[in-house]
Protein backbone atom coordinates (compact mmCIF):
# COMPACT_ATOMS: atom_id res chain seq x y z
CA UNK A 1 0.00 0.00 0.00
CA UNK A 2 1.31 3.61 -1.08
CA UNK A 3 1.67 5.80 1.78
CA UNK A 4 -1.00 8.96 2.02
CA UNK A 5 -1.30 11.32 3.98
CA UNK A 6 -3.24 11.31 7.18
CA UNK A 7 -3.74 7.38 6.59
CA UNK A 8 -2.76 7.02 10.60
CA UNK A 9 -6.28 8.78 11.32
CA UNK A 10 -8.37 7.69 8.31
CA UNK A 11 -7.57 3.95 9.01
CA UNK A 12 -8.14 4.23 13.13
CA UNK A 13 -11.44 5.54 12.11
CA UNK A 14 -12.31 2.56 11.01
CA UNK A 15 -10.76 0.71 14.05
CA UNK A 16 -7.11 -0.21 12.30
CA UNK A 17 -3.55 0.46 13.42
CA UNK A 18 -1.50 0.69 10.20
CA UNK A 19 1.59 1.79 11.72
CA UNK A 20 3.18 -1.47 12.51
CA UNK A 21 2.41 -2.44 9.08
CA UNK A 22 3.99 0.41 7.16
CA UNK A 23 6.94 0.21 9.46
CA UNK A 24 7.63 -3.46 8.28
CA UNK A 25 7.36 -1.93 4.67
CA UNK A 26 10.02 0.82 5.66
CA UNK A 27 12.02 -1.10 7.21
CA UNK A 28 12.00 -4.87 5.69
CA UNK A 29 12.88 -5.20 1.83
CA UNK A 30 9.46 -7.21 1.30
CA UNK A 31 9.82 -6.82 -2.68
CA UNK A 32 12.82 -8.78 -1.92
CA UNK A 33 11.62 -10.69 0.17
CA UNK A 34 8.23 -11.78 -1.79
CA UNK A 35 10.95 -12.62 -5.02
CA UNK A 36 12.77 -15.05 -3.13
CA UNK A 37 11.18 -18.83 -3.73
CA UNK A 38 12.46 -19.90 -0.43
CA UNK A 39 11.08 -17.31 1.68
CA UNK A 40 8.14 -17.85 3.95
CA UNK A 41 6.78 -14.36 2.16
CA UNK A 42 3.92 -16.26 -0.10
CA UNK A 43 1.09 -14.21 -0.34
CA UNK A 44 0.74 -10.73 -0.92
CA UNK A 45 -2.77 -8.07 -1.56
CA UNK A 46 -1.69 -5.44 -3.41
CA UNK A 47 -2.85 -2.52 -5.59
CA UNK A 48 -1.70 -0.32 -8.55
CA UNK A 49 2.34 -0.70 -9.39
CA UNK A 50 2.85 -4.59 -8.21
CA UNK A 51 -0.09 -5.58 -10.73
CA UNK A 52 1.23 -4.33 -13.49
CA UNK A 53 4.85 -3.48 -12.91
CA UNK A 54 6.49 -6.26 -10.67
CA UNK A 55 8.51 -8.57 -11.81
CA UNK A 56 8.55 -12.29 -9.85
CA UNK A 57 9.18 -15.11 -12.37
CA UNK A 58 8.15 -17.52 -8.95
CA UNK A 59 5.27 -15.72 -8.66
CA UNK A 60 2.34 -18.70 -10.06
CA UNK A 61 -1.16 -17.38 -9.29
CA UNK A 62 -2.85 -14.27 -9.64
CA UNK A 63 -6.20 -13.62 -8.07
CA UNK A 64 -8.09 -10.44 -9.88
CA UNK A 65 -10.99 -8.64 -8.47
CA UNK A 66 -10.44 -5.19 -9.80
CA UNK A 67 -11.71 -4.30 -13.24
CA UNK A 68 -8.84 -3.97 -16.01
CA UNK A 69 -8.51 -4.07 -19.45
CA UNK A 70 -6.42 -3.41 -22.39
CA UNK A 71 -2.23 -3.19 -21.54
CA UNK A 72 -3.27 -2.89 -17.35
CA UNK A 73 -4.75 -6.51 -18.08
CA UNK A 74 -2.10 -7.75 -20.47
CA UNK A 75 0.61 -6.34 -17.91
CA UNK A 76 -1.05 -8.01 -14.93
CA UNK A 77 -1.50 -11.49 -16.46
CA UNK A 78 1.80 -11.46 -17.35
CA UNK A 79 3.00 -11.38 -13.83
CA UNK A 80 2.30 -15.00 -12.97
CA UNK A 81 3.17 -16.08 -17.09
CA UNK A 82 7.33 -15.88 -16.17
CA UNK A 83 9.23 -18.39 -16.44
CA UNK A 84 10.83 -20.11 -13.58
CA UNK A 85 12.61 -23.25 -11.90
CA UNK A 86 10.02 -26.30 -11.65
CA UNK A 87 7.12 -23.63 -12.75
CA UNK A 88 5.25 -25.56 -16.17
CA UNK A 89 2.18 -23.09 -16.00
CA UNK A 90 0.48 -19.62 -14.08
CA UNK A 91 -2.43 -19.70 -13.02
CA UNK A 92 -5.26 -16.86 -13.22
CA UNK A 93 -8.15 -16.36 -10.78
CA UNK A 94 -10.93 -14.22 -12.43
CA UNK A 95 -13.39 -13.10 -9.86
CA UNK A 96 -14.87 -9.92 -11.66
CA UNK A 97 -14.79 -11.16 -15.29
CA UNK A 98 -11.76 -9.25 -16.58
CA UNK A 99 -11.04 -12.16 -18.93
CA UNK A 100 -14.10 -11.26 -21.23
CA UNK A 101 -11.78 -8.09 -22.04
CA UNK A 102 -8.67 -10.47 -22.96
CA UNK A 103 -9.46 -10.52 -26.73
CA UNK A 104 -9.84 -7.05 -27.26
CA UNK A 105 -6.53 -6.39 -25.43
CA UNK A 106 -4.25 -9.01 -27.56
CA UNK A 107 -5.93 -7.60 -30.30
CA UNK A 108 -4.59 -4.53 -29.54
CA UNK A 109 -1.18 -5.63 -27.95
CA UNK A 110 -0.09 -8.12 -30.08
CA UNK A 111 -2.74 -11.12 -30.93
CA UNK A 112 -1.61 -14.42 -31.28
CA UNK A 113 -1.05 -15.71 -35.26
CA UNK A 114 -3.20 -18.06 -36.96
CA UNK A 115 -5.31 -20.06 -34.34
CA UNK A 116 -3.09 -20.36 -31.28
CA UNK A 117 -4.65 -18.81 -28.24
CA UNK A 118 -2.44 -17.73 -25.46
CA UNK A 119 -4.93 -18.89 -22.56
CA UNK A 120 -5.99 -22.58 -22.40
CA UNK A 121 -8.94 -24.19 -20.40
CA UNK A 122 -6.96 -26.23 -17.45
CA UNK A 123 -8.38 -29.44 -19.10
CA UNK A 124 -5.14 -29.31 -21.38
CA UNK A 125 -2.72 -29.61 -18.49
CA UNK A 126 -4.77 -31.97 -17.04
CA UNK A 127 -4.28 -33.88 -19.94
CA UNK A 128 -0.55 -33.12 -19.77
CA UNK A 129 -0.43 -34.55 -16.30
CA UNK A 130 -2.46 -37.58 -17.54
CA UNK A 131 0.70 -38.14 -20.52
CA UNK A 132 3.55 -37.69 -17.73
CA UNK A 133 2.13 -40.14 -15.56
CA UNK A 134 1.39 -42.47 -18.16
CA UNK A 135 4.93 -42.11 -19.65
CA UNK A 136 6.78 -42.33 -15.59
CA UNK A 137 4.50 -45.22 -14.72
CA UNK A 138 5.01 -47.05 -18.11
CA UNK A 139 8.77 -46.49 -17.86
CA UNK A 140 8.65 -48.03 -14.06
CA UNK A 141 7.22 -51.23 -15.56
CA UNK A 142 9.53 -51.42 -18.25
CA UNK A 143 11.75 -52.20 -15.38
CA UNK A 144 9.78 -54.24 -12.87
CA UNK A 145 8.64 -51.75 -10.86
CA UNK A 146 4.82 -52.12 -10.37
CA UNK A 147 4.95 -47.97 -8.74
CA UNK A 148 1.27 -48.56 -8.41
CA UNK A 149 1.21 -51.59 -5.99
CA UNK A 150 3.46 -49.52 -3.33
CA UNK A 151 0.20 -47.36 -2.01
CA UNK A 152 -1.88 -50.34 -2.37
CA UNK A 153 0.09 -52.38 0.17
CA UNK A 154 -0.02 -52.10 4.01
CA UNK A 155 2.47 -50.50 5.59
CA UNK A 156 5.12 -52.69 6.51
CA UNK A 157 4.65 -54.40 2.11
CA UNK A 158 4.56 -50.64 1.28
CA UNK A 159 8.01 -50.08 2.90
CA UNK A 160 9.91 -53.47 1.16
CA UNK A 161 8.08 -52.79 -2.31
CA UNK A 162 9.74 -48.73 -1.93
CA UNK A 163 12.96 -50.51 -1.32
CA UNK A 164 12.68 -52.72 -4.45
CA UNK A 165 11.81 -50.15 -6.23
CA UNK A 166 14.61 -47.60 -5.07
CA UNK A 167 16.53 -50.81 -5.46
CA UNK A 168 15.63 -51.14 -9.50
CA UNK A 169 15.95 -47.53 -10.63
CA UNK A 170 18.54 -46.20 -8.46
CA UNK A 171 21.34 -47.74 -11.25
CA UNK A 172 22.65 -47.28 -13.99
CA UNK A 173 23.05 -43.86 -14.14
CA UNK A 174 20.71 -43.43 -17.38
CA UNK A 175 18.08 -45.35 -15.55
CA UNK A 176 18.02 -43.39 -12.81
CA UNK A 177 18.25 -40.20 -14.66
CA UNK A 178 14.96 -41.40 -16.77
CA UNK A 179 13.09 -42.03 -13.79
CA UNK A 180 13.90 -39.02 -12.12
CA UNK A 181 13.13 -36.91 -14.88
CA UNK A 182 9.72 -38.56 -15.51
CA UNK A 183 8.81 -38.70 -11.88
CA UNK A 184 9.77 -34.59 -11.68
CA UNK A 185 7.43 -34.36 -14.74
CA UNK A 186 4.85 -35.57 -13.10
CA UNK A 187 4.62 -33.44 -10.09
CA UNK A 188 5.29 -30.41 -12.15
CA UNK A 189 2.17 -31.35 -14.05
CA UNK A 190 0.56 -32.51 -10.42
CA UNK A 191 1.10 -28.60 -9.04
CA UNK A 192 0.27 -27.08 -12.79
CA UNK A 193 -3.21 -28.37 -11.89
CA UNK A 194 -3.81 -27.19 -8.57
CA UNK A 195 -5.89 -25.96 -7.14
CA UNK A 196 -8.20 -27.27 -9.76
CA UNK A 197 -10.25 -30.35 -8.28
CA UNK A 198 -9.64 -32.15 -11.24
CA UNK A 199 -5.76 -32.85 -9.56
CA UNK A 200 -7.39 -35.11 -6.81
CA UNK A 201 -7.70 -38.09 -8.75
CA UNK A 202 -4.08 -38.38 -9.35
CA UNK A 203 -3.03 -37.46 -5.87
CA UNK A 204 -2.01 -41.20 -4.81
CA UNK A 205 -0.13 -42.03 -8.72
CA UNK A 206 1.90 -38.52 -8.26
CA UNK A 207 2.36 -39.65 -4.54
CA UNK A 208 4.09 -42.90 -5.21
CA UNK A 209 6.34 -41.48 -7.86
CA UNK A 210 7.74 -38.78 -5.54
CA UNK A 211 8.50 -41.37 -2.96
CA UNK A 212 10.60 -43.23 -4.70
CA UNK A 213 12.15 -40.70 -6.42
CA UNK A 214 12.80 -39.20 -3.17
CA UNK A 215 14.04 -42.12 -1.25
CA UNK A 216 16.90 -42.32 -4.28
CA UNK A 217 17.93 -38.73 -3.85
CA UNK A 218 17.98 -39.36 -0.21
CA UNK A 219 20.33 -42.36 -0.58
CA UNK A 220 23.22 -40.15 -2.58
CA UNK A 221 22.94 -37.06 -0.38
CA UNK A 222 26.35 -35.75 0.47
CA UNK A 223 28.02 -37.10 3.67
CA UNK A 224 31.07 -35.92 5.57
CA UNK A 225 34.21 -36.42 3.43
CA UNK A 226 36.31 -37.45 6.83
CA UNK A 227 33.88 -40.52 7.99
CA UNK A 228 34.26 -42.09 4.60
CA UNK A 229 36.73 -45.07 5.49
CA UNK A 230 34.63 -45.81 9.00
CA UNK A 231 31.38 -45.52 6.88
CA UNK A 232 32.45 -48.28 4.47
CA UNK A 233 31.99 -51.31 6.39
CA UNK A 234 28.87 -49.62 7.97
CA UNK A 235 27.41 -48.83 4.34
CA UNK A 236 26.70 -52.70 3.93
CA UNK A 237 23.88 -52.88 7.14
CA UNK A 238 22.29 -49.17 5.99
CA UNK A 239 18.89 -49.79 4.37
CA UNK A 240 16.27 -47.25 2.69
CA UNK A 241 15.62 -44.49 4.75
CA UNK A 242 12.18 -42.72 5.47
CA UNK A 243 10.86 -40.25 3.32
CA UNK A 244 7.95 -37.79 3.38
CA UNK A 245 5.68 -36.28 0.56
CA UNK A 246 3.39 -33.13 1.17
CA UNK A 247 1.00 -31.74 -0.89
CA UNK A 248 -1.49 -29.01 -1.03
CA UNK A 249 -4.72 -30.73 -0.03
CA UNK A 250 -8.48 -30.03 -0.84
CA UNK A 251 -11.30 -30.95 1.30
CA UNK A 252 -12.76 -34.09 0.56
CA UNK A 253 -9.55 -35.29 -1.19
CA UNK A 254 -8.76 -38.69 -0.68
CA UNK A 255 -5.33 -38.52 1.33
CA UNK A 256 -4.97 -41.55 2.61
CA UNK A 257 -2.19 -43.14 1.09
CA UNK A 258 -0.15 -39.91 1.40
CA UNK A 259 -1.04 -39.87 5.20
CA UNK A 260 0.34 -43.48 5.22
CA UNK A 261 3.51 -42.53 3.32
CA UNK A 262 4.17 -40.12 6.03
CA UNK A 263 3.63 -42.22 9.03
CA UNK A 264 5.98 -45.04 7.55
CA UNK A 265 8.96 -45.57 10.34
CA UNK A 266 11.34 -47.09 8.41
CA UNK A 267 14.10 -47.00 11.25
CA UNK A 268 11.34 -49.75 13.07
CA UNK A 269 11.23 -51.43 10.35
CA UNK A 270 14.82 -51.44 9.23
CA UNK A 271 15.25 -55.41 10.12
CA UNK A 272 12.43 -56.28 7.94
CA UNK A 273 14.16 -54.72 4.60
CA UNK A 274 16.40 -56.87 1.93
CA UNK A 275 19.78 -56.12 1.28
CA UNK A 276 20.53 -53.41 -1.68
CA UNK A 277 23.57 -54.33 -2.82
CA UNK A 278 22.83 -51.91 -6.10
CA UNK A 279 21.96 -48.99 -3.85
CA UNK A 280 24.80 -49.34 -1.77
CA UNK A 281 26.73 -49.11 -4.32
CA UNK A 282 25.47 -46.54 -5.51
CA UNK A 283 25.69 -44.73 -2.34
CA UNK A 284 29.16 -45.44 -2.17
CA UNK A 285 29.89 -44.12 -5.41
CA UNK A 286 28.52 -40.87 -4.49
CA UNK A 287 30.90 -40.54 -1.46
CA UNK A 288 33.31 -41.36 -3.69
CA UNK A 289 32.57 -38.70 -6.08
CA UNK A 290 32.12 -35.76 -3.50
CA UNK A 291 35.51 -36.66 -1.55
CA UNK A 292 37.25 -36.66 -5.21
CA UNK A 293 36.39 -33.37 -6.48
CA UNK A 294 37.01 -31.70 -3.45
CA UNK A 295 40.71 -33.49 -3.42
CA UNK A 296 41.25 -32.40 -7.07
CA UNK A 297 40.08 -29.06 -6.00
CA UNK A 298 42.48 -28.49 -3.43
CA UNK A 299 45.38 -29.95 -5.36
CA UNK A 300 45.43 -30.42 -9.07
CA UNK A 301 47.85 -32.98 -8.99
CA UNK A 302 45.07 -35.32 -7.77
CA UNK A 303 43.34 -35.13 -10.73
CA UNK A 304 44.19 -39.25 -11.67
CA UNK A 305 41.95 -39.77 -8.94
CA UNK A 306 38.95 -38.30 -10.78
CA UNK A 307 40.36 -40.44 -13.78
CA UNK A 308 40.00 -43.61 -11.76
CA UNK A 309 36.76 -42.96 -10.56
CA UNK A 310 35.02 -42.01 -13.95
CA UNK A 311 36.59 -45.57 -15.69
CA UNK A 312 35.37 -47.54 -12.58
CA UNK A 313 31.94 -46.01 -13.06
CA UNK A 314 31.68 -46.41 -16.94
CA UNK A 315 32.87 -50.47 -16.43
CA UNK A 316 29.52 -50.55 -13.86
CA UNK A 317 27.51 -48.69 -16.49
CA UNK A 318 28.38 -50.38 -19.15
CA UNK A 319 27.60 -53.58 -17.10
CA UNK A 320 31.09 -54.89 -17.98
CA UNK A 321 31.37 -55.09 -14.10
CA UNK A 322 29.01 -56.70 -11.76
CA UNK A 323 27.83 -54.95 -8.43
CA UNK A 324 29.67 -56.72 -6.22
CA UNK A 325 32.78 -56.59 -8.14
CA UNK A 326 32.06 -52.77 -8.20
CA UNK A 327 31.42 -52.39 -4.00
CA UNK A 328 34.73 -54.36 -3.62
CA UNK A 329 36.68 -51.92 -6.22
CA UNK A 330 34.52 -48.87 -4.44
CA UNK A 331 35.81 -49.74 -1.20
CA UNK A 332 39.69 -49.92 -2.16
CA UNK A 333 39.20 -46.57 -3.88
CA UNK A 334 37.83 -45.08 -0.97
CA UNK A 335 40.51 -46.54 1.18
CA UNK A 336 43.38 -45.07 -1.09
CA UNK A 337 41.54 -41.73 -0.85
CA UNK A 338 41.63 -41.91 3.18
CA UNK A 339 45.95 -42.83 2.52
CA UNK A 340 46.09 -39.60 0.46
CA UNK A 341 44.56 -37.29 2.72
CA UNK A 342 46.76 -38.40 5.13
CA UNK A 343 50.11 -38.00 2.54
CA UNK A 344 50.79 -34.24 3.58
CA UNK A 345 51.21 -35.14 7.23
CA UNK A 346 53.68 -37.89 6.25
CA UNK A 347 55.60 -35.64 4.13
CA UNK A 348 55.62 -33.20 7.05
CA UNK A 349 53.81 -30.59 4.71
CA UNK A 350 50.85 -28.84 5.55
CA UNK A 351 47.79 -29.05 2.83
CA UNK A 352 49.14 -26.19 1.10
CA UNK A 353 52.56 -27.06 1.15
CA UNK A 354 51.83 -30.41 -0.34
CA UNK A 355 49.63 -28.72 -3.32
CA UNK A 356 53.27 -26.82 -4.20
CA UNK A 357 55.04 -29.99 -3.44
CA UNK A 358 53.27 -32.07 -5.87
CA UNK A 359 53.44 -29.79 -8.65
CA UNK A 360 57.24 -29.56 -8.40
CA UNK A 361 57.56 -33.30 -8.48
CA UNK A 362 54.57 -35.12 -10.10
CA UNK A 363 54.87 -36.78 -13.01
CA UNK A 364 58.72 -35.98 -12.43
CA UNK A 365 61.35 -35.78 -11.60
CA UNK A 366 62.09 -38.87 -9.21
CA UNK A 367 64.48 -37.39 -6.31
CA UNK A 368 66.67 -38.67 -4.17
CA UNK A 369 66.30 -37.85 -0.44
CA UNK A 370 68.77 -35.16 -0.16
CA UNK A 371 67.05 -33.50 -3.15
CA UNK A 372 63.34 -34.04 -1.76
CA UNK A 373 64.55 -32.38 0.77
CA UNK A 374 65.46 -29.30 -1.13
CA UNK A 375 61.88 -29.39 -2.59
CA UNK A 376 60.61 -29.37 0.15
CA UNK A 377 62.23 -26.61 1.35
CA UNK A 378 61.48 -24.47 -2.11
CA UNK A 379 57.94 -24.88 -1.82
CA UNK A 380 57.54 -23.61 1.73
CA UNK A 381 59.75 -20.36 0.92
CA UNK A 382 57.11 -19.85 -1.63
CA UNK A 383 53.79 -19.98 0.19
CA UNK A 384 55.56 -17.86 2.44
CA UNK A 385 56.26 -15.93 -0.11
CA UNK A 386 53.15 -15.55 -1.74
CA UNK A 387 51.35 -15.07 1.30
CA UNK A 388 50.85 -10.88 0.85
CA UNK A 389 50.93 -11.28 -2.24
CA UNK A 390 47.96 -12.96 -3.36
CA UNK A 391 46.03 -11.11 -0.86
CA UNK A 392 45.96 -8.06 -2.27
CA UNK A 393 42.35 -7.56 -3.91
CA UNK A 394 41.70 -8.95 -7.15
CA UNK A 395 45.35 -8.86 -7.47
CA UNK A 396 45.17 -11.56 -10.40
CA UNK A 397 42.73 -8.69 -12.49
CA UNK A 398 45.79 -6.27 -12.39
CA UNK A 399 48.58 -6.30 -14.62
CA UNK A 400 51.25 -4.97 -12.15
CA UNK A 401 50.43 -7.20 -9.21
CA UNK A 402 50.16 -10.19 -11.73
CA UNK A 403 53.18 -9.85 -12.91
CA UNK A 404 54.68 -9.65 -9.26
CA UNK A 405 52.94 -13.34 -8.46
CA UNK A 406 54.82 -14.55 -11.55
CA UNK A 407 58.08 -12.85 -10.80
CA UNK A 408 57.79 -14.37 -7.28
CA UNK A 409 57.26 -18.09 -8.61
CA UNK A 410 60.54 -17.80 -10.82
CA UNK A 411 62.68 -15.81 -8.29
CA UNK A 412 61.50 -19.04 -5.66
CA UNK A 413 61.78 -21.84 -7.85
CA UNK A 414 65.20 -20.71 -9.36
CA UNK A 415 66.34 -22.58 -5.83
CA UNK A 416 65.66 -26.01 -6.90
CA UNK A 417 68.30 -28.71 -7.60
CA UNK A 418 69.50 -28.00 -10.80
CA UNK A 419 70.33 -31.48 -11.36
CA UNK A 420 66.78 -33.17 -11.75
CA UNK A 421 65.37 -29.70 -13.07
CA UNK A 422 66.69 -28.90 -16.41
CA UNK A 423 65.82 -25.86 -18.23
CA UNK A 424 62.82 -27.72 -20.58
CA UNK A 425 61.36 -29.27 -16.72
CA UNK A 426 61.83 -26.04 -14.57
CA UNK A 427 59.70 -24.07 -17.49
CA UNK A 428 56.86 -26.40 -17.29
CA UNK A 429 57.14 -26.52 -13.53
CA UNK A 430 57.34 -22.74 -13.20
CA UNK A 431 54.18 -22.84 -15.41
CA UNK A 432 52.25 -25.43 -14.05
CA UNK A 433 52.64 -23.67 -10.71
CA UNK A 434 51.49 -20.31 -12.15
CA UNK A 435 48.77 -21.76 -14.26
CA UNK A 436 47.48 -23.15 -10.35
CA UNK A 437 47.77 -19.70 -8.47
CA UNK A 438 46.34 -17.77 -11.37
CA UNK A 439 43.59 -20.32 -11.75
CA UNK A 440 42.42 -20.31 -8.37
CA UNK A 441 42.24 -16.23 -7.44
CA UNK A 442 40.84 -16.76 -4.14
CA UNK A 443 43.14 -19.18 -2.75
CA UNK A 444 45.43 -18.07 0.38
CA UNK A 445 47.93 -20.06 1.44
CA UNK A 446 46.58 -21.75 4.66
CA UNK A 447 43.50 -21.73 3.60
CA UNK A 448 43.11 -24.14 0.47
CA UNK A 449 39.45 -24.87 1.94
CA UNK A 450 38.84 -22.25 0.26
CA UNK A 451 39.18 -23.22 -3.58
CA UNK A 452 35.99 -23.81 -5.91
Amino acid sequence: VSQSQGEIEELKAKGLDIIPHRKRMVEEDLAGHFKDPGHPLRLVFVCAMWITGFDVPACSTMYLDKPMKNHTLMQAIARANRNAPGKLAGTIVDYVGVFANLQDALAIYGAPKGDAKPIRDKSALVEQLEEALAEAESYCTSHGVDIAGILDADKLQRAMRIGQAQEALIAPDDVRRGFLRRADAAMRGYRAVLPDERAAPFLRRVAALVVVAQAIRNQLGPADISALAAQVEALLDENIIGVKISAPVREGTDTTGLTDLSAIDFEKLAEAFMKAPRTTVEQLRAKATEAVQKMAAQNPSRVDLIEKLEKLIDAYNAATADVEETFEKLKVFIRSLDMEQGRAAREGLTEDELTIYDLLTRPEPKLTKAQDVEVKKVARALLARLHDKVAVFEWHRRQQTRGDVRWTIEEVLNELPEEPYPKDLWDEKVEATWQFVFGHPDWRPGQAARLH
